[in-house]
C-alpha cells in the first residue's frame, strides 16, 4: 500500500524574480591592465554573475505525531528532526505528495521547468550519485550538496514523479537538528529548487516525510 506523505508546511512558498539577461559582466584582472604597444602581458581574469534559474528555500521542522478521529485525542511531538525529508514540487505538478509516485530520473535534462542550458544547468548541479536518503524508499540518483563551503552541508535529491507525464521535479533534502545555516541561522533544512528562466515568479508545495 502506498503511504501518502504528510503535508508539513500549510502555506505555498512563491519565488518571485525581476528578470535579469545575460547580460555583460565585469571581469577582474590580477594585473593592471597596462601594456606597452608591441608586448604582451599576463591577466588572469574573474568574473561572477548571479543566477535566476535557481531559488533556495531554509528553514525549521516541527514534527508531531497525532491520535485523532477528527479531532484530537493525544499528540506526541518530536525531539529530533535528523532522518526527516523536506519535499518541495512546483504548484500544479503532478505530484501530490505520494511517497510511491517518487522515482530517480532517467535523464535530469528531460524535467521540467528546470535550467537545460549553461553554466548553472542541471546536469551540472545534481551531478552526485549517492543512493538512499534517509526515511525515504526512494532511490536517488541524482543529489547535491548544499552549502557555502563553510556552514553545515545539506543533501539535496532529485526526483521525478511518476505520475502524470512523470517528467515533474521533486526536489528533496534531508533534515538536520539544529544546523547553521549558510546565513549563519540555525535551521533544519536547506532545499535547492529549479526554476524557469523568464523571470516569473513560482509557486511550490511543500511536504515532509516525518519519522
Amino acid at each position: 500500500m502506498r503511504k501518502a506523505l504528510t503535508v508539513a508546511v500549510a502555506f505555498v512558498a512563491v519565488v518571485g524574480f525581476t528578470g535579469m539577461a545575460a547580460a555583460q559582466t565585469a571581469a577582474s584582472g590580477d594585473g593592471d591592465g597596462a601594456v606597452d604597444g608591441g608586448a604582451v602581458d599576463s591577466e588572469n581574469l574573474t568574473n561572477d554573475r548571479t543566477t535566476n534559474r535557481w531559488a533556495g528555500f531554509y528553514g525549521t521542522l516541527d514534527q508531531t505525531v497525532s491520535l485523532s478521529d477528527g479531532s484530537t485525542f493525544y499528540q506526541w511531538t518530536a525531539g529530533e528532526v535528523t532522518g526527516a525529508a523536506i519535499l518541495a514540487a512546483r504548484t500544479g505538478s503532478s505530484f501530490s505528495g505520494d511517497e510511491g509516485n517518487l522515482a530517480a530520473p532517467n535523464d535530469v535534462s528531460q524535467l521540467d521547468n528546470v535550467p537545460t542550458t549553461g553554466t548553472e544547468k542541471v546536469s551540472n548541479t545534481y551531478t552526485d550519485g549517492t543512493g538512499q536518503p534517509t526515511d525515504l524508499s526512494a532511490e536517488a540518483t541524482n543529489s547535491t550538496l548544499v552549502n557555502d563551503g563553510s556552514a553545515d552541508e545539506f543533501k539535496n535529491y532529485l526526483f521525478n514523479s511518476t505520475a502524470g507525464t512523470g517528467n515533474s521535479p521533486v526536489f528533496a533534502a534531508e533534515a538536520k537538528d539544529d544546523a547553521t545555516a549558510f546565513n549563519g541561522e540555525t535551521v533544519n533544512y536547506q532545499l535547492l529548487v529549479g526554476t524557469p528562466s523568464e523571470g516569473t515568479g513560482v509557486s511550490f508545495d511543500f511536504y515532509a516525510k516525518i519519522q
